[in-house]
């Protein structure tokens, strides 16, 4: 039962982050004994502002390749993501997915060399693929760490700054997570401090299973490609402690 309802926690919460950043469509995913592929495609929002979204997908698409890998790296424990200038340190509780549990995960990627090839991983994203870059897990608690990349441009009529982004995708997420039977689920913005710097954040609750389910989700944006970070646990005082510790890379 205990793995059974990690495994959920960890699908609901790629399935968070997977529509928080703007309007997406997710089918439910299955939960077994391993995790299912969890699919999306990106969904016309109702705002009429396309103009932001336009820009930002050529300049997305214009950007040179720095050389900084998007998709990031795992080195032991630590997660680091030089584009976005991200470095998050689990502890040895958290177990970070295989190359074939993202395959798994990543249903529309068949080559995971995508990953490690820059310019690939931001032509698959500048054509609307939606990359789950890694996921961890921790065992004893049950709290779990996602990271979703896409650009602006998959997110027609969405307006290209992080609170819009998360207001956007607030009613999808609650539909998202209630289509996966939860109940009592609400969803609300709050401004949390990440990275030294104050940034608005989609906090949501459910309940699962009979306990309660907390998820945070913030997102970055650079360049015109948007990283969806996403914490859940069960417990709401240290849900999203590993996350909200996250430093910039060097500090």
């Amino acid at each position: 039962m205990k793995k059974k309802l990690l495994v959920t926690m960890l699908t609901l919460a790629i399935a968070a982050s997977s529509v928080a950043c703007g309007s997406q469509k997710i089918e439910p995913a299955k939960n077994n004994d391993t995790v299912e592929a969890t699919s999306t495609e990106a969904a016309p929002s109702e705002d009429s502002s396309e103009t932001a979204a336009e820009d930002s997908s050529s300049e997305s698409s214009d950007s040179s390749d720095s050389g900084e890998n998007i998709s990031g790296e795992i080195s032991g424990n630590t997660y680091e993501n030089k584009f976005f200038d991200v470095k998050i340190a689990l502890d040895d509780n958290y177990h970070f997915a295989t190359e074939e549990e993202l395959k798994t995960l990543n249903s529309t990627i068949t080559d995971m060399n995508i990953f490690s090839d820059n310019k690939a991983a931001q032509k698959a994203l500048d054509n609307g693929t939606v990359m789950i870059v890694t996921y961890a897990v921790d065992g004893t608690t049950g709290k779990t760490l996602n990271v979703v990349l896409q650009s602006v441009g998959s997110l027609k009529g969405a307006l290209a700054n992080e609170q819009s982004l998360l207001e956007a995708g607030k009613k999808d997420t609650i539909a998202a997570l209630e289509g996966q039977g939860l109940t009592d689920v609400t969803a609300t913005m709050e401004t949390v401090t990440f990275l030294g710097e104050e940034h608005p954040s989609l906090l949501l609750s459910a309940k699962i299973n009979g306990a309660d389910l907390y998820q945070r989700c913030i997102c970055l944006i650079k360049d015109g490609y948007i990283a969806n970070f996403t914490a859940s646990g069960l417990d709401k005082d240290g849900f999203d402690k590993d996350l909200l510790n996250a430093t910039k890379i060097g500090e």
